[in-house]
């Protein structure tokens, strides 16, 4: 997503507003959460929901999708 889809973005805007981080920081954060949902073709809420499911479904940590992302 781009970073104006992500600071109108339900689950950010509610994320960034229990940080309350400063501006910069805020950036920061909005330029990598873009890039990860880009490289993941997933909207924040769809990422989270992945890992809720996976954390429901008892999958071992070491299994779950996001150890696949990282794993080159």
């Amino acid at each position: 997503m781009k970073l104006n889809e992500l600071r109108q973005d339900r689950t950010v805007k509610k994320w960034l507003s229990n940080l309350k981080p400063k501006r910069n920081k805020e950036l920061a954060y909005l330029q990598a959460l873009s890039a990860y949902t880009e490289y993941n073709n997933l909207t924040p809420y769809e990422l989270i929901a992945e890992a809720d499911g996976e954390e429901s479904a008892s999958v071992r940590m070491r299994e779950r999708e996001i150890k696949g992302i990282f794993t080159f």
